[in-house]
């Protein structure tokens, strides 16, 4: 069924909030570490993917492809008050939150090809470029001070890259 293909995380009180394909839609789901309690969080045909829940358990964030492209998307943690944080226009993919859930990490496609990673805030704005070169599946530090992400360059290939979380260049 597909089950959980699309992104599966915990929460911050121990649940498991996933995609769930029921017909031919990938809806938010939210359910008790033993599947019980089963909470369908959205309703409607557009695809989502990576959900991830704010570490004050307020937000979950996303992404979902509405009409041509992956952005990220902000809604309550009961499913309400959906809102797009990103227009990207060739793929936002959600990573997870700053500690302090202020931001939102992605990374994306650029028209040449390139993966970057950027960051938006919880309440939406023009997002902040953190690489200019080819960056993908950012995580965060536990204390918010570097990000660790796949990265490539012309001389070793894809390994993997510590960053600071102010963007730049890697550390290592």
């Amino acid at each position: 069924k597909f089950d959980g293909l699309n992104g599966v995380a915990w929460t911050p009180d121990g649940k498991v909030l996933c995609v769930l394909k029921t017909g031919d839609d990938y809806n938010i789901w939210l359910m008790n570490r033993d599947g019980t309690e089963r909470k369908q969080l959205t309703a409607d045909s557009s695809e989502k993917q990576l959900p991830k829940m704010s570490p004050d358990g307020r937000y979950i964030v996303f992404s979902s492809l509405h009409g041509e492209s992956i952005n990220i998307w902000r809604m309550d943690a009961d499913g309400s008050n959906q809102k797009q944080l990103t227009r990207g226009l060739f793929g936002d993919f959600c990573t997870g939150f700053t500690p302090d859930g202020q931001w939102v990490l992605f990374w994306f496609w650029t028209e040449s090809g390139l993966a970057m990673i950027s960051k938006v805030s919880i309440e939406g704005g023009e997002p902040v470029q953190l690489t200019d070169y080819w960056t993908i599946f950012p995580t965060i530090s536990p204390d918010g001070k570097l990000i660790a992400a796949g990265y490539r360059d012309e001389q070793q290939g894809p390994h993997l890259a510590i960053i600071s979380s102010l963007g730049g260049r890697p550390i290592k």
